[in-house]
């Protein structure tokens, strides 16, 4: 569990940096709608390892277990929701006001539960290495 802290801080701040750097690059050169195509793609990669990342800590019992577990079932939640949304609406013609709406919420939440994790992941991997400190 300890080298899964490591692994796991390592590749989510890897992966998150890289959004950040791609994503300022694209606004620097005027291209804005690239931030969001760099923020799916980055939500491909981070996504499902932050799902199984929460659910191996879940099922182990690891550190922040109340905060992990909020993190699982609302991600689970928004993806049944998501999922749900699209099979009704679909091929709905959606404009206006509801669009912007369903824009951000469809932006918004992942990028907030993804931020959320990575603190959680953050926290865990201080507390877990403060404890491997006062231990020697």
């Amino acid at each position: 569990m300890k080298y899964l802290n490591y692994i796991d801080l390592g590749y989510q701040t890897i992966v998150l940096g890289l959004i950040a750097l791609i994503s300022i690059a694209t606004a620097v050169d005027g291209h804005f709608e690239a931030i969001g195509v760099a923020g799916l793609y980055g939500g491909v990669f981070l996504g499902p390892w932050q799902m199984v990342s929460s659910l191996i800590t879940v099922i182990s019992r690891g550190l922040y277990l109340r905060w992990r577990v909020i993190h699982l079932l609302s991600a689970i939640g928004y993806i049944v929701g998501a999922s749900v949304f699209a099979m009704l609406y679909g091929n709905a013609d959606i404009d206006g006001v509801l669009k912007v709406f369903l824009g951000i919420l469809g932006f918004g939440i992942p990028v907030g539960l993804a931020l959320f994790y990575y603190y959680i992941t953050y926290k865990s991997f201080r507390f877990a290495r403060a404890q491997a400190k006062a231990v020697l």
